[in-house]
């Protein structure tokens, strides 16, 4: 909001007349432009990266479910739960 309002306002017009010219309808220099599109590309394989983690730890919880689903003859309200490394 700030970048789009400071250079219209007239005490900044003078000072900062040529510091955004993406907004003012310039456009981006071309290391600028670089730069962003870089950023926005890292950005999705860091976002696709963690949903393919998320997606694989539901996978793998869904499948300990369903191995840890106790038998129709147990009617016990408690089931014994195993700890990992102890026998």
């Amino acid at each position: 909001f700030l970048i789009w309002i400071i250079p219209r306002l007239p005490q900044f017009s003078g000072k900062h007349s040529n510091a955004n010219q993406a907004v003012t309808g310039g456009g981006l220099d071309a290391t600028y432009s670089l730069f962003f599109w870089t950023c926005i590309v890292i950005i999705g394989i860091v976002t696709l990266w963690c949903y393919n983690l998320r997606v694989k730890r539901s996978d793998a919880d869904a499948k300990r479910d369903e191995t840890d689903t106790p038998d129709s003859s147990d009617t016990s309200v408690v089931r014994p739960v195993r700890l990992r490394g102890v026998d």
